[in-house]
């Protein structure tokens, strides 16, 4: 946003984002103190007047004339409050409107839906999500809007699939938690039919699961037809 013309872009992150941490960190406009547990949730709640108040002086010096929340978190109603006090109005933009099995703590699903509610115009980055929040009746239509991921290019365009002429490799990575697919995984690698070889890697981190354990499973079945597919997990 920062590259747009005309148009100054500022960041606030909580101090204990992880990116903060990194070689190469952003700049960040504000910063701002949020919490390690539900202990020190229920504090910033108690203390939630003063941190209204502290934000709204932060955000006077800065002069936002709107509020972008990316992705929406528990404490997200204060900085509302403290945007509002500076008459700037809050957009919400919304990933999933259904939250995931992590995500479905009563206060949480209470204070996300309360945030949609209240937001100046929610933003959500595909037909299916917009939806999704019209028939639970969580955004009004004029409230919404729908916008779509661009193609990102990092660097040259690899080159296309099955250009070494072996077999495909297919490649699931990241944090290994049951809410990130992993059962939609093994049923398509159950689903898939092709006397083509193929390459399944799944890479990451996280606790064994069922889930884990079915993509083994297939790893094993598929073995014995195909010896060429193969599926390998780090935890």
């Amino acid at each position: 946003m920062r590259t747009i013309p005309d148009t100054a872009a500022m960041l606030s992150l909580s101090t204990g984002a992880e990116i903060l941490r990194s070689r190469v960190p952003p700049a960040c406009e504000l910063p701002f103190d949020t919490y390690d547990n539900s202990l020190g949730f229920l504090r910033r709640l108690v203390q939630a007047p003063l941190i209204i108040h502290r934000l709204a002086r932060r955000l006077r010096a800065l002069r936002p004339e709107v509020g972008i929340c990316a992705l929406p978190a528990l404490l997200d109603l204060l900085m509302m409050a403290a945007l509002r006090r500076n008459h700037a109005p809050m957009l919400v933009v919304v990933h999933d409107a259904d939250l995931h099995p992590g995500d479905g703590r009563p206060l949480q699903m209470f204070l996300q839906r309360r945030l949609m509610r209240r937001a100046d115009a929610v933003i959500a980055l595909s037909h299916h999500v917009a939806e999704r929040l019209r028939e639970q009746r969580l955004v009004a239509s004029d409230r919404l809007c729908v916008l779509f991921l661009p193609p990102f290019v990092f660097g040259p365009q690899p080159p296309p699939p099955l250009a070494h002429g072996g077999a495909l490799r297919l490649l699931f990575f990241g944090r290994l938690l049951r809410y990130k697919g992993l059962d939609l995984l093994a049923d398509a690698v159950r689903a898939l039919n092709t006397r083509s070889p193929w390459v399944l890697r799944v890479v990451g981190s996280g606790p064994e699961c069922e889930d884990l354990a079915a993509l083994r499973a297939v790893r094993a079945s598929r073995w014995r037809t195909a010896g060429c597919r193969r599926m390998r997990s780090a935890n």
